[in-house]
Order: C-alpha cells, then sequence, then structure tokens
C-alpha cells in the first residue's frame, strides 16, 4: 500500500476521470467502458463498439448509475471496480442463477492499470469497498471471479478469485463461469469510520 493511495465512491465529480481511465487505449482498455454486465445479451456485447460502450456508460452516469469505486493517486485514478446492488444487472442473475435479494451487493469488474499491477492495489481497492459498505450496512456481498491462478488482465475482469478469498468471501455455488462467493453479514467496522466520502 502507498501513502498516496485512496478508494473513493464514485461521484458526478468523477465522471470524465473514469471515462478516461475506462477508455484509455494506450493502457489497453477503450473497448468495454464496464458495460459488459448491462448489456442485454453476451452476443448484444460481442457486437458492440468502442463508441458505443462509452455511450452508453456515459448513459448510465446521466442517470444516476455511479455503479462503483475509484482507486487514486494522489490526483490519477489508477483503478476501478463496479460495485452496487446485484439486481440492477439481470444478465448477472440469467448467469448466476441467485434467489432474488434485494439487499445483495455484487463486485463484478476490476480493473488495475498495469504501473500499479503486482503492488497490493487490486487488494487495497476490494478493502476499501467492503471498509464502507460495511459502514454503509450492507448485508451481503457478492464475487464472481473467474477461477484459475495467473489469469492474464483480459481474463480477470471479474477480479481473481484469490483476491476474493483473501478478504474472507466463500464459496457459495458455482456456475458455469465459475464460483458465486459471498461475505455476510458485513458487521459495522469495528474501528466506527464513516463511510468513504
Amino acid at each position: 500500500m502507498e501513502s498516496t493511495w485512496q478508494v473513493r465512491p464514485l461521484g458526478p465529480e468523477h465522471d470524465a476521470a473514469l471515462l478516461a481511465f475506462l477508455g484509455d487505449e494506450a493502457a489497453g482498455r477503450g473497448f468495454c467502458f464496464c458495460t459488459a454486465w448491462w448489456t442485454a445479451s453476451w452476443d448484444e456485447f460481442r457486437s458492440s463498439t468502442p463508441a458505443g460502450n462509452r455511450a452508453m456508460r456515459e448513459r448510465l452516469l446521466a442517470r444516476g448509475e455511479r455503479d462503483g469505486y475509484l482507486l487514486v493517486d494522489g490526483d490519477a485514478v489508477v483503478g476501478w471496480a463496479q460495485c452496487g446492488l446485484r439486481e440492477r444487472l439481470p444478465k448477472l442473475g440469467r448467469e448466476y442463477p441467485l434467489p432474488p435479494d434485494p439487499g445483495a451487493y455484487a463486485i463484478t469488474c476490476f480493473e488495475i492499470a498495469p504501473s500499479h499491477r503486482g503492488r497490493g492495489a487490486a487488494r487495497f481497492l476490494l478493502e476499501g469497498i467492503l471498509a464502507d459498505l460495511r459502514a454503509r450496512g450492507v448485508p451481503r456481498v457478492e464475487g464472481f471471479p473467474r477461477p484459475g491462478r495467473d489469469l492474464d488482465p483480459g481474463q480477470a475482469w471479474t477480479g481473481p478469485e484469490a483476491l476474493f478469498r483473501g478478504a474472507g468471501f466463500r464459496e457459495e455455488s458455482r456456475g458455469a463461469r465459475g464460483p458465486v462467493l459471498v461475505i455476510e453479514p458485513l458487521e459495522m467496522a469495528a474501528d466506527g469510520k464513516p463511510p468513504l466520502a
């Protein structure tokens, strides 16, 4: 962990920085704009374009869907995780047959800048997310990692399995895409700190 790192819930003031981070083609991004789970089907996503995905993310932001957290190093965004109520993503529910749960949060995507990979950045981001969700009283958080070790970033976009397990998630079920990992209940943080500002 670096002293300049901070985890911040996405707010309107971060919209431009998020779009710039997700659109950074030089860092291997610039296609998805974290819309994969928002599309109606995988066929629709496979036929999408970078411009179409960016437009979808802009529509999500415009309607107030600021569904995630940024990892910031100084003034630079160096990481992103999509996190919000699971039931806002119908495709996720179809891919992983889960009973309805209007209070469950899902962490569905991770992206760490190449400059910060291998330095504990994803763990720092996940810990910050869980601390904020605990403080907000969220009772259940789910992760949907791809199984296996040594996944390349293109395979690990839902987060490495070891990342979730290291944070205390346990396997609840397993589907064709991999495990559903859960941490519950999320009790109030022992230090009593308020949610992230």
